[in-house]
């Protein structure tokens, strides 16, 4: 039984991981992303001064660049440590 290109071809979400500091957070997913070898994790960075700041710009980035259909996932992570110092 052929199958036909559309069943073939199927879309795989990705894995966009955000950032909010400098520091080796996304080199580790970008390392991570090459010992996988593939194009589905995305580590992205916005460097900006508190979490809350990541998520706002992530929010309007999603809006325009993630289309719901394609079951693409967005995460954000935090480096706790940089917080806590930038608060006491």
């Amino acid at each position: 039984m052929f199958r036909s290109k559309k069943q073939l071809l199927r879309v795989c979400p990705k894995i966009f991981i955000w950032s909010h500091t400098k520091k080796a957070e996304i080199e580790y997913f970008q390392d991570f992303k090459h010992c996988l070898r593939t194009p589905l994790i995305q580590p992205e960075k916005y460097i900006c001064g508190t979490p809350q700041e990541l998520i706002r710009y992530i929010i309007q980035w999603k809006k325009k660049e993630i289309d719901e259909k394609d079951k693409d996932q967005v995460w954000c992570i935090f480096d706790v440590d940089d917080l806590a110092k930038q608060i006491f």
